[in-house]
């Protein structure tokens, strides 16, 4: 416990005029505690407040007349259903491909089209990957519910290094690390 506790507690208590935590500070500005906060974002008034703080995702950029979007650009939002369901499709073909150790080839080109599909979602969402289109047609019909788009740019990332090892594996002709 700092020894400046207390007294940094009611130098706080002071300014603010209330003893609840959390505290949220905005450029140095209290704006409030968690219910005052939650009644800005009600009212429209939070964004405005702290946009120029925010450092997610990249915007999409602006449409054009020719639909153009380019590589890299990956969505800021995605629909927690198709990416469920996207998932759900990739592991039963890695399941798939691992179970084919037996028969290399059925292995080697499954790594090998997940290997390409991981690169096609990473460098433009689900624009051009097959998996995607089929995963998202298969809950295209649910109420879509949106979560941060980073993070599954993320899971790209780790399918393609995943998936590259596999096709790796294959093109050398091993089946096992170390074999």
């Amino acid at each position: 416990e700092d020894p400046a506790g207390e007294a940094i507690r009611e130098y706080v208590t002071k300014m603010t005029n209330t003893d609840t935590v959390p505290l949220i500070f905005v450029d140095s500005k209290y704006i409030g505690n968690h219910d005052d906060v939650m009644a800005l974002d009600r009212k429209g008034e939070l964004e405005p407040k702290v946009k120029k703080h925010m450092t997610g995702p990249r915007k999409a950029p602006p449409a054009t007349n020719s639909g153009y979007q380019p590589l890299f650009w990956f969505p800021q939002t995605v629909n927690k259903w198709a990416i469920r369901s996207t998932g759900m499709l990739t592991c039963t073909a890695s399941i798939i491909s691992a179970a084919s150790v037996g028969h290399p080839n059925r292995a080697g080109w499954i790594a090998a089209v997940l290997l390409g599909d991981f690169v096609l979602r990473f460098a433009a969402g689900s624009r051009f990957s097959p998996i995607s289109k089929l995963g998202g047609s298969f809950v295209s019909s649910w109420e879509p519910v949106k979560r941060p788009g980073a993070p599954k740019q993320f899971a790209c990332v780790c399918g393609i290094m995943f998936s590259g090892l596999g096709a790796a594996f294959y093109l050398t002709g091993r089946t096992v690390i170390g074999c």
